[in-house]
């Protein structure tokens, strides 16, 4: 059975104006109060669709979305449907106050029609090695067909200053997707090991997998990993994009403490120097 398909809308005082499909989305499962008070999803990764020259809906949709001086009224609901959600990006969830990472908007053309597929992601967050998320300054414009070109945008704060060097020292929070064909404790000890003062991931694949075991459990038991609600299209017969997803927000200095305690008490290896 294929999963259903959903669209993403743009609303200004109650009207809508603009709107998209979205083939992925992964929010919060529940709704979380934001800066301004108000409640919605937390949103942490959109993939959205689109038909030729819908690339002004795209924009919109992801103008409203890194607005930084409010936060704009944006819906999701399964097409058909007057039930919704509404989304925030996930740094706008109250208590993150001062920690904004850039999020960029990546266009792409595909099929015969020259449909628009736009990817909305914060690079700093998602990528194992933050100091990998650079924001480039070289055009990747499309011509839409209708003599418009398709922007490559990125918000302004999406390069990896000093600032937000030093914010996720203090915040070092990852957002992990997990394919249907990897290991969500694996992955969870690569990125740990990008925000931890000496490696973490080892050339024996036996300490690595003592190890990730050990440091998801330590995770899941000191309420640092939140389950995340994957929302995909999945046509029937295909396999899902994303199998699960998580939101992470280590405690680092914890996390090498309890470490060094099992090292010495339930583990034969030492870390290395």
């Amino acid at each position: 059975m294929s999963s259903p398909v959903r669209q993403i809308t743009l609303f200004d005082r109650g009207a809508a104006q603009f709107q998209a499909y979205t083939n992925l989305c992964i929010v919060s499962k529940d709704r979380c109060r934001m800066e301004d008070g108000s409640y919605k999803r937390a949103l942490y990764y959109l993939s959205m669709l689109g038909p030729k020259g819908s690339s002004t809906s795209i924009n919109a949709i992801f103008a409203g979305l890194t607005n930084a001086s409010a936060i704009r009224d944006i819906r999701v609901n399964e097409v058909g449907s007057v039930e919704f959600d509404s989304v925030a990006l996930c740094h706008k969830v109250q208590g993150l106050s001062g920690f904004a990472p850039g999020w960029s908007c990546s266009f792409a053309e595909f099929g015969s029609n020259k449909a628009i597929h736009a990817l909305v992601e914060s690079k700093s967050l998602s990528l194992w090695d933050p100091s990998l998320a650079v924001k480039t300054k070289k055009s990747t414009a499309q011509d839409d067909g209708n003599g418009k070109k398709l922007k490559q945008v990125s918000s302004k704060d999406g390069e990896m200053s000093d600032k937000l060097v030093n914010a996720l020292e203090r915040h070092p929070v990852f957002f992990l997707m997990v394919p249907p064909d990897q290991d969500a404790q694996k992955l969870h000890l690569a990125y740990l090991d990008k925000r931890c003062p000496f490696p973490l991931v080892s050339d024996d694949p036996l300490i690595n997998d003592d190890w990730a075991t050990f440091l998801w459990d330590h995770a899941v038991e000191n309420d640092e990993v939140q389950e995340l609600e994957v929302w995909q299209c999945t046509p029937e017969g295909t396999a899902p994009m994303v199998s699960s997803a998580y939101w992470c927000f280590p405690d680092v200095t914890k996390m090498i403490n309890d470490l060094s305690e099992y090292i010495k008490t339930g583990s034969r290896e030492t870390i290395a120097a």
